[in-house]
């Protein structure tokens, strides 16, 4: 099954350097002010100001988008200011009209910007301490691996936490090795529990691809945890994280998606968490191994 991965988007949302988003932002607000000077008073140019104000937004800090409403609404009076000089300071009624919706809707443009900055930078916030707790829970869960004194422990140590690591509601450990066992594990426990997997050529098949290819893929729920679980999850795609001991694949873990679509930053968490796994793996080996060696030579 092909991997559908939603990648960021490479449009306005991307950050340039402060001082290129200020120089930018005033330099529409020039352009608009010119065109509304060349312009005549019939065509309301002012609302045009919005677009720098908007710009600002996406591009700049808050401090920049109060600056730039602070300057659309000073074009905004200047323009009328020439408007009333040109027209040899004959006051009219529809230009007056004109400048006070330009200036009311550049306000109410300038205040839904800086709300949504505003919201924007809880939500980073509020990010930064998602991935800080789940940095704590990655460096706990590493502990209790560690803590494992065999590699069947170690295996079993990494499918019980799997979930905190990953942020998934299920995994999964499938061993590939003819006489491994099966964990399954959930967000609500650390302790995972023994899995009987039921023969079927399309699985058997589905996990032969996986552990020759050795890179984390995308796959259909039904096809992998829906499975291994024998009852439907409810999950359209999953994880599938191919873990080695560094010199064959011993197992994979299936960990539920929660989006049809599955997110880059998913998909390198997903490798990150391989990485460790394989090393814990390889490194009980290596333990065992040197414990068996003492062993024999005493």
């Amino acid at each position: 099954m092909r991997a559908e991965v939603r990648r960021p988007f490479r449009g306005l949302e991307n950050p340039i350097a402060p001082k290129w988003a200020a120089v930018i932002a005033c330099a529409m607000v020039l352009i608009v002010f010119i065109g509304d000077w060349i312009t005549p008073a019939t065509f309301v140019v002012g609302v045009a100001y919005e677009a720098p104000v908007v710009f600002a937004a996406l591009k700049g800090t808050r401090r920049l988008t109060v600056l730039t409403v602070i300057y659309g609404s000073l074009g905004i009076v200047i323009g009328w200011y020439v408007d009333l000089w040109q027209a040899g300071f004959q006051f009219d009624e529809t230009r007056i009209d004109n400048r006070l919706l330009s200036l009311l809707s550049l306000w109410v443009v300038g205040w839904l910007a800086m709300e949504t900055q505003r919201n924007a930078e809880r939500v980073k916030a509020t990010d930064a301490e998602r991935a800080s707790r789940r940095e704590d829970a990655i460096a706990h869960a590493m502990e209790r691996v560690k803590a494992a004194s065999s590699p069947e422990g170690t295996v079993r140590a990494i499918a019980g936490e799997a979930p905190s690591m990953l942020g998934a509601a299920s995994t999964v450990w499938c061993s590939t090795e003819p006489d491994g066992a099966s964990w399954v594990a959930t967000g609500a426990s650390s302790d995972a529990r023994a899995l009987c997997v039921k023969a079927s050529l399309a699985f058997d098949n589905l996990l032969r691809r996986l552990a020759s290819g050795g890179c984390v893929a995308v796959v259909g729920g039904d096809e992998s945890l829906d499975h291994l679980l024998g009852e439907p999850l409810g999950f359209e795609r999953a994880l599938a994280i191919p873990v080695g001991d560094g010199s064959k694949i011993v197992g994979v873990v299936f960990a539920t998606a929660d989006a049809t679509q599955v997110e880059e930053r998913a998909l390198v968490a997903a490798g990150t968490f391989a990485k460790l796994a394989t090393a814990a793996v390889e490194r009980a080996h290596l333990v065992e191994n040197a414990r068996d060696r003492g062993s024999r030579n005493v």
